[in-house]
């Protein structure tokens, strides 16, 4: 279980089962989809976060579906 305002740290390029998220942080994302449905400035603010093989993109926005 998540604790409020407890991160999450992105694993998933595109999940299989999207799930709600109601962590009450102001930055909360609501439904977590994977990296590939970000905005261009949330693949940015979690770019330090990011597990290893999504680091090894080419880039943040490399091949990722347009919001």
């Amino acid at each position: 279980m998540l604790k409020p305002n407890g991160h999450l740290t992105p694993t998933e390029f595109d999940m299989a089962a999207p799930f709600a998220r109601h962590c009450g942080s102001p930055d909360c994302l609501g439904i977590i989809r994977g990296f590939t449905y970000l905005s261009t400035d949330e693949r940015e603010r979690l770019q330090p976060m990011l597990a290893l093989h999504l680091r090894r993109l080419p880039s943040p926005c490399a091949g990722l579906v347009s919001r």
